[in-house]
């Protein structure tokens, strides 16, 4: 099934925002905190320019995104803040991606200048979101 348009975004972020939810991730939703803010599951609807769908990335916390920019900053690419963040951004994210299919959803790397986020674009039958009440 293939979710594209408005609604039918803002009704596929829902399923993917009460599926993570019930696994146990703490799931923002893009409005719901200053950008920048976020620290853990960000779930954002595309944009209308875009394929539609939804998007899903992994934000660390502030200290350790000031930490690894710093290091960025100092060229300093062996920094244990930026070999942490690196990784663990890498290993969530393969994480998010076999999680999203085992719960139900069409879900691929995104393509383009969304790096390390997860372009989620419909489902492939019951998903996790079904099985539970709504969070």
């Amino acid at each position: 099934m293939d979710f594209d348009g408005g609604l039918a975004a803002a009704s596929l972020s829902r399923m993917v925002t009460n599926s993570l939810k019930a696994i146990g991730f703490v799931v923002h939703r893009r409005g719901q905190a200053p950008v920048g803010e976020y620290v853990g599951v960000l779930v954002e609807e595309g944009f209308p320019d875009e394929e539609g769908g939804v998007f899903v990335s992994w934000h660390t916390s502030k200290e350790m995104r000031v930490a690894c920019r710093a290091a960025i900053d100092q060229d300093d690419l062996k920094a244990p803040a930026f070999r942490m963040s690196a990784g663990v951004e890498y290993t969530i994210f393969q994480m998010l991606l076999s999680v999203l299919t085992e719960a139900g959803f069409e879900a691929a790397e995104a393509d383009g200048f969304r790096h390390m986020q997860i372009h989620v674009i419909g489902v492939t039958g019951p998903t996790l979101g079904d099985l539970v009440e709504p969070i």
